[in-house]
């Protein structure tokens, strides 16, 4: 099996974590999912970069060698002062890269991390606020219908790497894109894709710079680049690639754990006193906004849980 889908509670997943939260093997995602117009709909893995429609005609390697080529770079940006205070000027390829995906530039990296409560903290990050609502016999939220749910995406990322043979990020992947980057499910062009990893990005990071969010964020990255098919989730890529190359599993690459929105949130009418709501959990565990930003993504993402603080 390559992926396993699990429906868990959130005390299921709070018991589950507290057992593997420090383990070396995994890495971790969290995605909100949409639910609008009374219909709920799963995200899928994709980068921000090929979500975003203004680089349709744009590669990403040529982003790579263009916009963030040492001298192009600097000649182009080294008065920006934003460029200036954060010292990229002068700085390598990575540094810049891993930079500007944790200060709001797209780029084909997809976030992970290692710790399952910042993965958590994630997979709420875009839910709707709520003040108040209707609740069931025992107290809990009906804010949603049953069927929406958040996901948090657990990736053996020794296993991935050992099975895919997959390449890490390195100050040389734009000139080896197609050479060490790039896979291909099968004959047809949609299912080529490129692909890297990085586990430990902050070894790489220039010292100068002060990548705070990456760091408090425990993050890695996964380099997916999908131009060809904007479409084909990053996940859905694995299982093809599993499957068309006969690759032999003895546990799943992949787990995906699911848990309902109403399950995240206080209940105001709860017949157990002790029990708090997933933001305020995470609160204790100094895994909220406050603690994983030093800008205003973080206290973008509190002020949706204003009113279970």
């Amino acid at each position: 099996m390559t992926v396993q889908k699990l429906d868990l509670s959130l005390n299921e997943y709070l018991e589950l974590i507290n057992n593997s939260e420090k383990s070396s093997d995994f890495i971790y995602r969290g995605q909100t999912n949409s639910y609008s117009d009374h219909k709920f709909s799963e995200w899928n893995i994709v980068s921000s970069y090929n979500r975003n429609t203004q680089f349709n005609k744009i590669r990403f390697n040529s982003f790579l060698t263009q916009q963030l080529n040492d001298g192009l770079f600097d000649a182009y940006y080294r008065n920006n002062q934003f460029v200036k205070a954060k010292k990229l000027e002068n700085s390598d390829l990575v540094s810049k890269l891993y930079f500007l995906q944790h200060y709001g530039i797209a780029t084909c990296l997809i976030d992970f991390t290692h710790n399952p409560f910042v993965a958590l903290y994630f997979a709420m990050s875009s839910l709707n606020s709520h003040s108040g609502g209707t609740f069931d016999d025992n107290g809990f939220p009906t804010y949603y219908p049953e069927n929406c749910t958040i996901s948090i995406y657990q990736i053996n990322y020794k296993l991935l790497v050992e099975k895919l043979k997959i390449q890490e990020i390195n100050n040389k992947m734009a000139y080896e894109y197609d050479k060490n980057f790039e896979f291909k499910t099968n004959i047809d062009l949609r299912k080529k894709v490129h692909l890297g990893i990085d586990t430990n990005p902050i070894q790489k990071t220039n010292e100068l710079i002060d990548n705070y969010n990456l760091l408090k964020q425990e993050g890695a990255f996964i380099f997916y680049d999908n131009h060809y098919n904007k479409d084909y989730d990053f996940i859905q890529f694995i299982i093809d690639y599993v499957n068309e190359n006969k690759i032999e599993l003895n546990e799943p690459l992949v787990k995906i754990y699911k848990i309902k929105y109403n399950e995240l949130y206080k209940p105001m009418r709860s017949k157990n006193p002790n029990f708090k709501t997933a933001f305020q959990i995470l609160k204790e565990k100094q895994k909220t906004g406050n603690y994983l930003f030093n800008d205003h993504q973080g206290l973008k993402y509190d002020m949706i849980f204003f009113h279970d603080q």
